[in-house]
Formats: C-alpha cells, structure tokens, sequence
C-alpha cells in the first residue's frame, strides 16, 4: 500500500466527493452558526466547502486549512468560494496569525491526523487561535 499522505485522501476523492455527500444537515449547520456567534469560523479540512459556504451564506466570516489542492479548487469554483480564505497543509499545526470564535472539524476528517501527537497539537494549536 502506497503512503498516505495530507494530500492522499483529497487528491482520491474529489472529482466524487460532492456527488457522494451531497446532503448537509441544516440542524448541524444551525448549531454551528450558533456557537460562531455571527463571527469568525476556521474549518479544518475544509475540503469543498461543503459545510463551510452554508456557514458562510449564514454570515459566518470564513476561514479553512485543507491539504489538498484538488479538493480546495472544487471549493474555488462554487458561488462565494473564492471569498473563502483558505491555508494549504495540514491542520496539525494552525499557521495563522487570526484569532476565531469558532473552529470546527466536521465527518471523518480528523482522522486525517494520524498520530496521536498530530491530533494533541491540533487541538493546542486550536486552543491557542480561540
């Protein structure tokens, strides 16, 4: 089995991922908005935005990280996509200088970090950008 990398899964799957999730749950998104209280929200692995943009349609100032090229110029392509500013790599360590009242990870995609220590310096590193 070839490496798995920041970019493996993204590269795969994005020519299919919207067609494979294509539902969002409207009570999730709602409860997001909430907890972002109308302010700034990070996503991590923010992909193709599928949660971010009804965030961001909400009034939710948006923000991502995401490691894969393929799956953020499927993000750049849909309406308000581009208003999105978006961080290459992974999201084990946030190399932003923005403070935010939300960041949120959504699906599988914490399972992106695949060692124990990547996942504890995600969340210090979220810790430290609220």
């Amino acid at each position: 089995m070839e490496k798995f990398e920041i970019t493996t899964y993204g590269e795969r799957i994005a020519e299919v991922y919207d067609e494979f999730y294509k539902e969002v749950d409207q009570n999730s998104i709602d409860l997001l908005y909430k907890f972002a209280e109308g302010g700034r929200a990070l996503e991590l692995g923010i992909g193709t935005g599928r949660v971010a943009l009804p965030l961001q349609k909400k009034g939710v100032e948006l923000y991502g990280i995401d490691g894969s090229e393929a799956m953020v110029s499927k993000l750049k392509t849909k309406p308000r996509g581009r208003d999105i500013e978006i961080t290459m790599g992974s999201f084990a360590q946030i190399e932003m200088d923005e403070q935010f009242d939300l960041i949120y990870v959504v699906f599988n995609t914490f399972y992106a970090l695949l060692t124990q220590e990547e996942q504890v310096r995600c969340f210090q590193s979220a810790a430290d950008h609220i």
